[in-house]
């Protein structure tokens, strides 16, 4: 990722809620390598351990920012993402980082909002005949996302 990318996610998503006043931007990624960008454009930076985890806070473009480095899957991003909220309480939060491809529509390096999440790896088939992904207590396997769902980078 380049610096100009990163500044283009920062600044969309502050778009997004230019109607807050105070602004705390929380950021969760899985290895640090993909935080190499951010850690470099973090100003005041300072490192701390949320949850047994390694975090920095600081400023970027001018925002207060606090970035986690989770370590790999949905239960570390889930865990790392309560201890930062509890701890900072940002006012959102981007789960930032590569993850694998779905389709061959998708070239290297692109970037992806998500409209809907889904449990991938949950599969009761074998006790229930529904789909892969269902969750009973909600009756779906989609979870819509929220406000950023549909938007193109390719636009700003």
């Amino acid at each position: 990722m380049q610096k100009n990318q990163l500044k283009k996610i920062i600044c969309l998503t502050l778009i997004l809620y230019c109607d807050i006043i105070f602004v705390m931007i929380g950021i969760v990624v899985a290895l640090k390598k993909e935080a190499e960008y951010f850690l470099d454009s973090i100003n005041d930076k300072k490192e701390c351990c949320v949850c047994d985890k390694i975090a920095y806070t600081g400023k970027i473009y001018g925002e207060d920012f606090v970035l986690a480095i989770s370590g790999i899957g949905k239960v570390s991003a889930g865990l790392t993402t309560q201890a930062i909220i509890d701890k900072f309480s940002p006012t959102f939060i981007l789960n930032f980082g590569t993850a694998g491809g779905m389709t061959k529509d998708l070239n290297i390096g692109e970037y992806v909002i998500a409209s809907h999440a889904m449990q991938y790896d949950f599969d009761v088939t074998a006790l229930d005949p529904v789909p892969v992904g269902f969750i009973q207590e909600y009756n779906r396997v989609h979870f819509p996302c929220e406000k950023l769902s549909g938007v193109s980078l390719k636009n700003y």
